[in-house]
């Protein structure tokens, strides 16, 4: 089976950009500790502004946020397993529904196949166990620090159908 990571456009001149404003979070979501979070919507004012374009995909800094659309095709695609806490982005006189969406971290590296670097716990080349990944179409790695979204072929298939904006597909090396 092949895997995909889920990533999201860099490119600052086009995209909104929401990372500052979330940067209390950040770390938690890194780790996908979601259990220091609550359920209670968030209301962020921007006070960039950077980009016009709102993605269906913004990862920044370890923090993975889905739109509506990308939340219900996610929903009815059997990916009901995240963590989900609605996120409402405030700009000029504008109002944007976000979702901050985290997957969870679980054991299914092969150890003995994947490359990882020592000393900053880092995987440099990936060998997933797929007999261990369950029913998770969408997840990241435990017992590492990579920020991967890691996505099944069959989900990534399903994405690439879809007309999302910003959203991207990377072999998983």
């Amino acid at each position: 089976m092949k895997f995909y990571v889920l990533d999201s456009s860099h490119i600052a001149e086009e995209y909104v950009s929401v990372s500052d404003e979330l940067k209390d979070i950040s770390l938690i979501c890194s780790a996908s500790e979601f259990q220091h979070l609550t359920k209670e919507p968030r209301t962020v004012e921007l006070k960039d502004a950077s980009g016009k374009i709102w993605p269906d995909f913004i990862n920044e800094n370890g923090i993975p946020l889905i739109s509506d659309k990308m939340k219900l095709f996610l929903v009815q695609n059997g990916v009901d397993y995240l963590f989900y806490k609605k996120i409402i982005f405030r700009r000029s006189k504008e109002e944007y529904v976000y979702w901050l969406a985290l997957p969870e971290r679980i054991s299914c590296l092969n150890l003995d196949e994947s490359v990882i670097d020592d000393l900053f716990g880092t995987v440099e080349h990936f060998a997933i166990n797929e007999d261990k990944i369950g029913r998770y179409e969408i997840f990241k790695l435990k017992g590492v620090t990579n920020l991967e979204i890691i996505v099944t072929e069959s989900l990534a298939e399903k994405i690439k159908s879809q007309k999302f904006t910003g959203v991207y597909l990377l072999n998983l090396r």
